[in-house]
């Protein structure tokens, strides 16, 4: 659940390509995450995301993948 804020709460787009206001949203959301070792300290790590709003006037689904070490400290 949040609030989206558009274009600084105008409606009036300069250009017509979409219509859209701010609102609340809701919808569901995934992650998932796999840890490849290369040593007892260092991992390389790959975190996806997914969100999925139902009732939102810009898009229903983003997906963020991602990936970067990461330090285990002792």
């Amino acid at each position: 659940m949040g609030y989206k804020y558009i274009n600084k709460g105008e409606t009036e787009f300069d250009f017509d390509a979409i219509e859209a206001e701010s609102s609340f949203i809701y919808g569901a959301y995934a992650s998932f995450e796999m840890d490849f070792f290369v040593s007892d300290a260092f991992s390389l790590t790959i975190p996806i995301n997914g969100y999925y709003h139902f009732n939102s006037d810009l898009n229903d689904s983003t997906l963020l993948p991602g990936a970067g070490p990461r330090y285990y400290f002792k």
